[in-house]
């Protein structure tokens, strides 16, 4: 549990970088997908948890609405996959 939260301290503390190099680039609304995603990556390799996903082909029309009832913090590699 506290590798999760440290990854997640460390995750939503670099988000900053993310959020400012986002909005620089002119992509504002992509942060939340790149935090996800890299907090994803953080979690498999230090936790070595891994995720699956039934029907994410589905997921790559766009635009998709992914919702989460967060029954435990697991809930984030959810949405973060």
């Amino acid at each position: 549990m506290f590798i999760y939260l440290g990854t997640l301290l460390s995750v939503s503390t670099s988000s900053i970088v993310t959020a400012t190099a986002m909005v620089a680039l002119g992509r504002p609304h992509d942060v939340n997908f790149y935090v996800a995603r890299i907090f994803h990556a953080f979690v498999r390799r230090f936790m070595h948890l891994r995720v699956e996903v039934e029907g994410e082909e589905h997921l790559q029309n766009r635009p998709a609405i992914i919702m989460c009832n967060h029954q435990s913090m697991v809930d984030l590699l959810v949405v973060g996959k």
